[in-house]
């Protein structure tokens, strides 16, 4: 699956002039470079493409990567990605990824987290 995501960014000819992650980036050179990144620290890199919708110039795409880290510990993301295009160009993209939950703690467990001031960084 690795193959897969430099051939859509280069090979397909989509450039990605336009990033927005957590922070805002351009260019195809860091894409080129946070993926060489993952895939150094993950070897065993592994995607899985849960479900994609398309409407308008909008691509969803649900994602699950999996690995193992360099130094041995699990590497277990789920999330989603959303992509802008336009001209056959990705425009903006947004990542929305997070680690998966270790704990059964529930929904309740989940809820009391996220209406926790503590937790919001303030």
């Amino acid at each position: 699956m690795k193959a897969l995501f430099f051939y859509l960014i280069f090979a397909l000819g989509i450039a990605v002039p336009y990033f927005t992650m957590v922070m805002k980036f351009r260019g195809s050179e860091q894409v080129r470079k946070n993926w060489s990144a993952l895939f150094s620290e993950i070897p065993d890199f592994q995607s899985e493409l849960l479900r994609t919708t398309v409407k308008d110039n909008i691509v969803w795409a649900e994602w699950h990567w999996y690995g193992t880290l360099a130094d041995g510990e699990r590497f277990d993301w789920w999330g989603v990605t959303i992509f802008g295009i336009q001209y056959n160009q990705i425009r903006w993209r947004r990542l929305y990824m997070e680690p998966k939950q270790a704990s059964d703690a529930g929904i309740d467990a989940t809820v009391k987290h996220m209406t926790d001031s503590s937790t919001q960084g303030r």
